[in-house]
């Protein structure tokens, strides 16, 4: 099964030195029925052993959508100085 998805992400081209691989999500059609959203979580400290097992113990089927998101972009607590100042822009604090 490992084999299917380095499959599935080789044909998308691999993945992105930007990508987030502990949360990744399955979208999956059941035939006729209803489509679900199905979770893969791995752990930021597994190797790369633990991360082939979970990926094979994690089937994936014919019309799964994989979606690996992006690293979110750091934006917490940013200050913006008011007024008149020698370099504006805005500040992670």
């Amino acid at each position: 099964m490992k084999r299917l998805w380095l499959t599935a992400l080789d044909l998308a081209g691999g993945i992105l030195p930007a990508a987030a691989l502990q949360h990744i999500e399955v979208q999956r059609l059941i035939a006729h029925e209803k489509r679900t959203m199905l979770t893969l979580d791995i752990s930021s400290d597994s190797d790369a052993d633990a991360i082939a097992k979970q990926l094979a113990a994690f089937k994936i089927q014919d019309g799964d959508q994989i979606h690996i998101f992006p690293i979110a972009p750091y934006k917490r607590k940013r200050h913006l100085p008011p007024g008149t100042v020698v370099r504006p822009g805005r500040y992670s604090v």
